[in-house]
Formats: C-alpha cells, structure tokens, sequence
C-alpha cells in the first residue's frame, strides 16, 4: 500500500513546473488592469478638480448690483461664461490625458446650470438653498488594458462638479 502511495506522489512531481507560466500571466495582467483602474481614478480626479475649480469662480461672479440694492445675492449673468472660461483654462493644464478630443471641445459641450436661491438644479437634480453653479462633462478617456475586460478604447467618463455662493 506505501508502494503504491509513493507511485501516486513520484506520478505528480513537476505538475506545478506547467501552471507556472499561467499564473505569472495572469497576476501581470491583473496587476496592469489594477494599474489602469487606478490611472482612470486619477484622470477622473483631475477633470473632477478642473471642474469644480471653474464652478468655484463662477459661484464668486455675485451681481454686486443686486446685491447693493436689494441685499440679495445672486449670481451675474456673465457667471456662465466665466464658468466654460475657467473650465477651458483649467482643463488645457490636463489635455493630454483628454483621449479623441480637446480641451476646448470639452469645455464647449460642457453642461453649465447657473441656479438662482430656492431654484431647482437641473444637473444634480435638486433644489439649492442658495445660487449655485454646476458643471457637467463628458471627458474622453483611453482605457488601455481594459479594453480585454469588454470596455471600448476610449471611454467617456461624466463628471459633476458644483459650487455654491456664500451669502
């Protein structure tokens, strides 16, 4: 009976010499997918901060008009403007990670929502307490290694971001 237990181990040596190569595959390619999850949670970082930057300074643009004759804040009509301005500025700083488009392209079809005190948002979808600006992009993005997992070359990631005025 030993004999034969030692016939079934001596059958199986070297057997893990084969799996070897497949494993060592497999954790390069997971590490490169992790890596590449991460990168796209930075790049979404980065666009994220773009946006809300421009949303800030736009949130600053009070009509001081306004504001000296009735008290009330609210935000200027330029507040939009100012806002794809700043956006365009902020994200030419990150246009190389933009995949299939620029800068400017973004920023243009960019959704800007300049929401009055008590007004409803439409880009966050509720209501807001004091003048808000928000901002909305769709940021073109390469996907590298995730391309295997199904997910196409370049993928658009959407990105929100707000600011609301201080009274």
């Amino acid at each position: 009976m030993i004999t034969v237990a030692r016939a079934a181990v001596a059958d199986e040596r070297g057997s893990i010499s084969g799996l070897t190569p497949l494993l060592l595959v497999l954790s390069l390619l997971l590490g490169a997918l992790v890596i590449d999850i991460n990168g796209i949670r930075g790049q979404r970082l980065r666009f994220g901060d773009a946006l809300e930057q421009a949303a800030v300074v736009a949130a600053g643009e009070v009509d001081a008009h306004h504001l000296a004759a009735t008290g009330e804040v609210r935000l200027s009509d330029h507040a939009t403007a100012v806002a794809r301005e700043y956006l365009r500025l902020n994200l030419r700083s990150v246009d190389g990670l933009i995949a299939g488009s620029t800068a400017d392209a973004v920023a243009t079809s960019a959704q800007i929502a300049v929401t009055a005190q008590g007004g409803f948002d439409p880009i966050r979808k509720r209501s807001v307490a004091a003048p808000t600006v928000s901002i909305r992009a769709e940021v073109p993005v390469r996907t590298g290694l995730l391309r295997l997992a199904g997910l196409p070359a370049i993928r658009a990631l959407p990105i929100t971001a707000s600011a609301t005025t201080r009274s």
